[in-house]
């Protein structure tokens, strides 16, 4: 397996020769980025993955090489922030809490207050999606990025029981407990998605696209998004000379 990505070495080495005061939108080169939200169970990693295994099966494309999947990655550049006291499995599990709580685990825990982990959560998401060639998963990511012109923004979705059948096996779970941490998982998310950017994550609008992974395999998702980003770059590189003055 391959070391894992440092997110801040990521963000120094594809940040090399952009012009940081233009807008994503504005520049010569634009790299597109991924965001999957996901409802749980429906294997956003596992699209992530697939994701870039498509992308390496067609070399001979510059749009599909050099990306990065953040997720557990993002997680650790945020809990290893000195200014912060945050525990990595809260991240990983996308902890939400409501403001009582949130008091009382800054009062016991001694740990930072959730409005300053979140905010330090999207600022992290938004310069990786500035930069390109990455793919978000989960963290609200086609909300907090939504300004930005260069994004595909994917939701996965399938019936329950699939799902529930999926979190077993990843989690090596009864049924009992795959279904309390979907639930967990879907009130957590949710209420992210409400409580800061007043949008409904379900609502298929939010996206460009929505997937039944029930019936669509994860294979043919990336496929279609390894097209949708390629026909994104070249529509803006098209764009763009058509706008650059004739000498």
């Amino acid at each position: 397996m391959a070391d894992p990505i440092n997110v801040v070495r990521f963000l120094d080495t594809m940040g090399k020769n952009l012009t940081h005061d233009a807008p994503p939108q504005d520049r010569k080169v634009m790299r597109p980025f991924i965001t999957i939200s996901r409802e749980p169970g429906a294997g956003g990693h596992s699209l992530a993955e697939a994701l870039l295994a498509e992308f390496r099966r067609r070399p001979e494309t510059d749009e599909l090489q050099g990306w990065g999947v953040f997720d557990q990655k993002l997680c650790e550049t945020v809990a290893q922030d000195p200014k912060l006291r945050v525990s990595m499995q809260s991240l990983i599990r996308e902890e939400y809490r409501g403001e009582l709580a949130d008091y009382i685990s800054q009062a016991v825990a001694g740990t930072s207050a959730q409005s300053t982990v979140l905010a330090k959560v999207f600022e992290t998401v938004r310069s990786l999606a500035w930069l390109g060639k990455v793919v978000i998963v989960g963290r609200a990511a086609a909300c907090a990025t939504r300004g930005f012109s260069h994004g595909i923004h994917v939701r996965l979705i399938a019936g329950r029981e699939h799902r529930v059948r999926r979190m077993m096996g990843s989690l090596r779970a009864d049924r009992r407990e795959a279904e309390r941490i979907m639930r967990e998982q879907e009130d957590f998310r949710a209420a992210l998605v409400r409580d800061y950017f007043q949008r409904d994550i379900a609502d298929p609008h939010l996206y460009d696209c929505v997937w039944n992974v029930e019936k669509v395999p994860l294979e043919r998702v990336s496929r279609v998004l390894a097209d949708m980003v390629t026909e994104l770059a070249d529509d803006h590189r098209l764009a763009k000379q058509e706008a650059e003055p004739v000498s």
